[in-house]
């Protein structure tokens, strides 16, 4: 027996073809299709309306961003004037929310439980064709968690899928023109712009909340919170119709403290954008969300690092931290890397070497806002590794002076604003490291 499959948007799809491969393991003489199956080559309606003839049942893949997508609607009515059996297959989409047309076939959940009821109302269909009850019951059972990992690997909504013109929301001079480098001084159209932005965002909020990954909608929360911020700032300090001289570097002679905090805000807008655009952003480590939120060093240790440093010194080592951990745009997760590190028998000095500089460039790169905390583990790991190795080898001449050039890159950074370093917990770092290699 044909089954047709409709589906539109990329959930929508992948939901699909999970089924595709699925439904036939479970009822043998079950032969679904979908658009993918389609020749390269053939011409695209046709083949989907010959498809959609042969069919004796269909199954409409509904998720939230494609209920209002006219392609959807256009296959399940094509699929209704052949067939009057279809079911809406509901992925993260609660049933009282259909409408229209679709609302009035059965639907089914992405659950075990109601999955199992379109197997056997698929079975019905079929008749004589279907497998015996006791075997189809068997079958589901053993195959049911193929299909539940495929669904497990349904990535959730980016938030650029949920609102397409997100980044055109922020190609403004208002976010991408410094303060100090205006050149109209039209102060009322950069604030307005910067308004507009920020009505658009709270629009969109409850359908980020709803349907993207938690840490995107913690990420777009932050982003509504900076942009309302830098609206305030402008609004106090320069919608005042007030014109600036030019410094002699060309730059507008705006008062520091003024151009500091707006300046800061437009940054920290760009950042947070960007780590929603980002879709390779997502935490490894749950603890990796709440880090983040707190705010002072003790309570990151207490509540976040020394659990985990407990149990990675009993053997546990955390599921995607090596090498993962390392990429990660989590401090937390990196942190993590760095705890294992330390505890490696096969600890790599290279890798641990490299990372010292680059956690370095994370802390240049977001000055105001970088933390020296995932520095100062990677140091902590690469002078521990250091005096293991020193144990059992001698070090060589190039491993030293591969380690002492970190150890100078850090203490010239810091040189350069002893402020940086207030608990000096960096500088007894580099003590430490200095007297492993002696």
């Amino acid at each position: 027996m044909k089954v047709f499959i409709c589906w539109s948007g990329r959930r929508s799809k992948q939901l699909a073809e999970a089924l595709h491969q699925w439904l036939p393991s479970v009822l043998n003489g079950l032969a679904p299709t979908y658009s993918p199956d389609i020749s390269k080559g053939a011409l695209w309606f046709d083949s989907i309306n010959r498809e959609l003839n042969r069919s004796q049942a269909g199954i409409v893949c509904l998720t939230p961003e494609n209920m209002d997508m006219a392609w959807i609607h256009f296959e399940a009515g094509a699929l209704f004037r052949e067939t009057t059996k279809i079911f809406t297959l509901l992925y993260k989409v609660p049933a009282r929310s259909l409408r229209g047309p679709l609302s009035n076939f059965q639907g089914t959940e992405a659950t075990r439980g109601d999955l199992w009821k379109l197997v056997e109302a698929l079975a019905t269909l079929m008749a004589k064709e279907a497998p015996d009850p006791q075997e189809r019951l068997k079958t589901f059972e053993e195959q049911w968690p193929l299909l539940e990992t495929h669904l497990n690997k349904i990535r959730a909504l980016t938030v650029q899928e949920l609102i397409p013109n997100l980044e055109g929301l922020f190609k403004r001079k208002t976010y991408n023109e410094p303060l100090a480098e205006c050149k109209d001084q039209r102060w009322r159209a950069r604030y307005d712009g910067a308004r507009e932005t920020l009505i658009e965002l709270t629009r969109s909020m409850d359908k980020v909340r709803e349907y993207t990954a938690p840490h995107m909608a913690e990420y777009y929360e932050e982003l509504i919170q900076a942009v309302d911020g830098y609206c305030m700032e402008m609004g106090a300090c320069l919608l005042k119709e007030q014109r600036f001289g030019k410094r002699k570097d060309g730059k507008l002679k705006i008062a520091d403290a003024m151009l500091g905090t707006c300046e800061r805000r437009r940054r920290k807008i760009l950042g947070l954008l960007n780590d929603l655009i980002d879709e390779r952003g997502a935490p490894i480590l749950d603890a990796s969300r709440l880090f983040r939120k707190l705010v002072t060093i003790e309570d990151k240790k207490t509540k976040c690092i020394h659990p985990l440093e407990k149990r990675i010194k009993g053997g546990e080592v955390p599921e995607g931290i090596v090498p993962d951990g390392l990429v990660s745009q989590w401090d937390f997760d990196r942190i993590a890397y760095y705890l294992v590190q330390e505890n490696r028998k096969d600890f790599d000095m290279q890798r641990v070497s490299e990372s010292v500089t680059i956690e370095l460039e994370k802390v240049r790169a977001r000055e105001e806002e970088g933390s020296l905390v995932p520095l100062h583990y990677a140091i902590r790991a690469l002078e521990r590794g250091v005096r293991r190795l020193r144990r059992d080898h001698v070090l060589s001449a190039k491993t030293k002076s591969e380690v002492q050039r970190v150890i100078e890159r850090v203490a010239q950074y810091l040189r350069g604003n002893p402020s940086r370093d207030a608990g000096s917990h960096i500088k007894e770092n580099l003590v430490a490291l200095r007297a492993a290699l002696k």
